[in-house]
């Protein structure tokens, strides 16, 4: 690549993509900070779409929580056995 060629690309502006993906990772934050950090990336999805009526994919979603490292909470495992009856130690 030239130097020439660089410092061009270099003093770009963004593209329109990059901006709308700042965007949405700054609308991601907020409705992850709303949820006391719960939902995961099917809930953002769903609160983005269906709540707030912005078209993104959910891969997008997954992509950008995937790039900051942050995910929703996770539910605690239960031991059970093969007829669904709860223990509460787990098996030895």
């Amino acid at each position: 690549m030239s130097e020439s060629g660089f410092n061009d690309w270099r003093g770009r502006a963004p593209s329109p993509r990059a901006i709308r993906q700042a965007w949405l990772v700054d609308l991601i934050r907020e409705i992850h900070a709303e949820s006391s950090q719960v939902y995961g990336a099917p809930r953002v999805h769903a609160e983005l779409t269906l709540g707030r009526g912005i078209t993104v994919g959910h891969n997008t979603i997954g992509i950008s929580r995937l790039r900051r490292r942050t995910a929703g909470a996770r539910p605690a495992r239960r031991n059970r056995d093969r007829c669904g009856r709860m223990f509460t130690e787990p098996w030895a």
